[in-house]
C-alpha cells in the first residue's frame, strides 16, 4: 500500500494555468511536461489544441516529441504527432479557440474531417467549438450526405435537422425518410433547407368521410390544398395542420362561380359547414349557396349555428345573460365575405 501511496504522489499535479488551457487532458499533460509545464503555456492555441488531440487519440508522445512538435511549425507538428491526420486538420486548429476540449470532441472531429459531405463545412467555418462539432457528429450520415452542414456549424440547425429527420424514420420508416433528406440537399439556403422540413413534417390530411360527386371534390392531399389556395388565392395552406388532424376536411364547389369549402366536426352536429369562399375571400353567391348547401344536407352536413355556439348561449342563459357576444353563425353567415 505505501509503494502504490509512493507513486501516486510522484505523479506531477497540473497547475491551475494548466487546468484552464487543458482542460480534461491537463492530467495527462502533467505527466508528458511536468510542472511549470512551460512548452505548453507558452505554445500557440493551435500547437496545444493538436497536443491535446494527440492524447485524444492514444497516439505517442513523451516529453521530447511534445516540446519539439509544440517549437515547431503547426504544419511539422501535425506530420511528427498525426501523420495520418485528414485534410483541413491545419486550418481546424486555427479555428479552435484559447482552451482545450474535451477529449471526445477532439476524437469526433477527426472523424468528421475525414467525411467529405462535411469536412469542406469544417474547414471553411470562421470558428469551432466542442458543443458545435458534438452536435454534427449525432447527425445521421443521411442528412450530412443531403448537405445541412453546407448552411453553418450552428448547434440548433444540427439539433433540429436531426430530430425532425428522426421523426419522419419514426413516422414514414427509415428509406423514405432518407428520400426526403435527399430532397432537402437540393436546397441553396438554410431558409430553403427548413422550409422543405416543415413541409415534409407536416402529415397528409385526413380523408372526407363523404363521397366526391360531379359538383364537389375533396381535396385530399397537401399538395391539392395548396394548389387551391394558389388558384383561389386565399390562405387554405394555413389550414393544413386542421385537415392533418381530421379536425376539418375541405372541398372545391366545381361549378361556376367556384368555391372552397371548410366542414369541421361538431360536437352536436358531427360535422357542419364551417365557412364557404369564393376566389380571394370573396362571399358566395345567392344561387351558389343554394346548390352548395343542398349538396352538403344530402350529406346531413351541419348549416347553421354551431353546438358549441348553442352550448355557450346555453350556459349563458342558465346564469341570466341575455345577449350573444358570439358570432351568430346561421345559413347566411357561413358564406359571408372574409373580413
Amino acid at each position: 500500500m505505501s509503494d502504490d501511496i509512493a507513486r501516486l504522489a510522484a505523479v506531477p499535479a497540473p497547475s491551475s494555468l494548466l487546468r484552464h488551457l487543458a482542460g480534461e487532458a491537463a492530467e495527462a499533460l502533467a505527466v508528458v511536461l511536468p510542472p511549470p509545464h512551460l512548452p505548453y503555456l507558452a505554445a500557440a492555441a493551435p500547437q496545444r489544441h493538436l497536443i491535446g488531440m494527440t492524447l485524444a487519440v492514444g497516439a505517442p508522445l513523451n516529453v521530447e516529441t511534445a516540446s519539439g512538435a509544440l517549437a515547431w511549425s503547426l504544419g511539422q507538428a501535425i506530420r511528427l504527432l498525426l501523420p495520418d491526420a485528414p485534410p483541413g486538420l491545419k486550418r481546424a486548429l486555427g479555428r479552435m479557440g484559447e482552451t482545450g476540449w474535451p477529449l471526445e470532441s477532439y476524437r469526433r472531429l477527426l472523424r468528421l474531417l475525414r467525411r467529405s459531405e462535411i469536412a469542406k463545412a469544417l474547414r471553411h467555418a470562421t470558428a469551432l467549438d466542442p458543443a458545435a462539432i458534438d452536435g454534427l457528429a449525432e447527425i445521421p450520415a443521411a442528412l450530412l450526405e443531403a448537405g445541412v452542414a453546407r448552411f453553418g456549424l450552428c448547434l440548433e440547425y444540427a439539433e433540429t435537422a436531426r430530430d425532425c429527420f428522426a421523426a419522419l424514420v419514426e413516422r414514414d420508416g427509415v428509406e423514405p425518410a432518407e428520400a426526403l433528406a435527399r430532397e432537402w440537399g437540393k436546397a441553396r439556403t438554410a431558409k430553403s433547407f427548413f422550409e422543405r422540413v416543415e413541409e415534409d413534417l407536416q402529415a397528409e390530411p385526413v380523408l372526407s368521410p363523404f363521397p366526391a360527386t360531379p359538383r364537389l371534390r375533396w381535396l385530399g392531399t397537401k399538395a391539392e390544398m395548396r394548389d387551391a389556395a394558389r388558384r383561389y388565392r386565399n390562405c387554405l395552406a394555413n389550414y393544413l395542420v386542421d385537415a392533418a388532424r381530421g379536425e376539418a376536411v375541405f372541398g372545391e364547389w366545381l361549378d361556376t362561380p367556384g368555391a372552397i369549402i371548410q366542414v369541421s366536426r361538431d360536437a352536436v352536429f358531427g360535422w357542419r359547414l364551417e365557412q364557404a369562399r369564393g376566389l380571394a375571400n370573396k362571399a358566395v353567391a345567392g344561387e351558389t349557396r343554394n346548390a352548395l348547401g343542398a349538396e352538403l344536407c344530402g350529406f346531413s352536413i351541419r348549416i347553421g349555428r354551431s353546438g358549441r355556439d348553442l352550448r355557450l348561449s346555453a350556459g349563458r342563459a342558465a346564469v341570466g345573460e341575455t345577449r350573444s357576444e358570439h358570432w351568430r353563425e346561421d345559413f347566411d353567415e357561413v358564406f359571408e365575405e372574409a373580413r
